[in-house]
């Protein structure tokens, strides 16, 4: 049986240091910021848009703490 990778564009992300742990803890981030910010304001465009804007803020700076960039 034929091992399948997890690649996108042809590059296998499992060799991507830090690439599991940065994008777990980012979804956890924008979920959590997006989540709370809506039981508070009951507003979903709002919390959608927060809850991607703290995704791409915590992936990037994770990442770039991970790596020292």
């Amino acid at each position: 049986m034929e091992d399948k990778r997890f690649t996108l564009f042809g590059t296998d992300l499992e060799k991507i240091p830090c690439f599991k742990r940065t994008f777990t803890v980012s979804i956890y981030t924008g979920l959590a910021a997006g989540l709370g910010h809506f039981l508070f304001t009951s507003k979903v465009k709002r919390s959608t848009d927060l809850a991607m804007l703290s995704f791409t803020v915590t992936n990037l700076g994770y990442w770039g703490k991970l790596l020292r960039l």
